[in-house]
């Protein structure tokens, strides 16, 4: 009982707390935000970030004792758009976007799952040297409807996550997953399809390049 009433206080305090944070960070937030807790957000000269209704951003191991290691990352640099969609869940994620983020709506992102958008350093080792940042490569990261990342995932740049399919934990992912598979592994690779009759609107893996 204790402890629920603590979820509910911390919850009924922060978020209004935490709009107040993210908004002053550049942030456009939609309604029924839940916060317990504040997560790091920074949008660089031109950057976006836009979150949608009913979004969840847990921060602690004590809000999710799944693994949390430390607070959710928000970040969108110059020309770059972070969207997330509306019922979204993030725990302890780093969305890094150097391009641009978009997430769907009912996404769950578990714990300490990482997007990049960037290599953030050139191939080239003198270019390294330099920090040449016009030499890094940068491409989009996207996440359909209903997806579910599992905790410690990695999903790289370029990639786009179709429709209600499921990462496995720990996978790292560096092409585009179909629509209605679960994949995993490092590279990730398909592992099976999600039953149709458990996906909400019918799903055609046929459309997607072959695993």
């Amino acid at each position: 009982m204790w402890d629920g009433l603590i979820r509910r206080g911390t919850r009924l305090l922060f978020s209004p707390i935490g709009r107040m944070y993210l908004t002053v960070h550049g942030a456009t937030v939609g309604s029924g935000l839940r916060l317990r807790s504040l997560p790091f957000c920074r949008c660089y000269s031109s950057g976006r970030i836009h979150i949608g209704d009913r979004v969840t951003i847990l921060n602690t191991l004590f809000q999710n004792p799944a693994g949390i290691l430390h607070r959710t990352v928000l970040i969108a640099d110059e020309g770059a758009i972070l969207r997330i969609g509306n019922d979204v869940g993030i725990s302890g994620a780093i969305l890094d976007a150097r391009s641009s983020i978009s997430i769907g709506d009912r996404c769950m992102l578990g714990a300490n799952a990482c997007i990049y958008t960037s290599d953030y350093h050139a191939l080239d080792p003198v270019e390294r040297r330099r920090y040449d940042a016009t030499r890094v490569s940068k491409a989009p990261v996207v996440l359909e409807d209903d997806v579910w990342l599992g905790a410690n995932t990695l999903i790289l740049k370029g990639v786009t996550v179709g429709a209600a399919s499921v990462v496995g934990a720990g996978s790292v992912v560096t092409r585009d997953v179909p629509p209605g598979v679960i994949v995993g592994g490092n590279p990730a690779r398909v592992l099976r399809p999600i039953p149709e009759k458990m996906l909400g609107r019918r799903v055609e893996p046929s459309a997607w390049p072959p695993a």
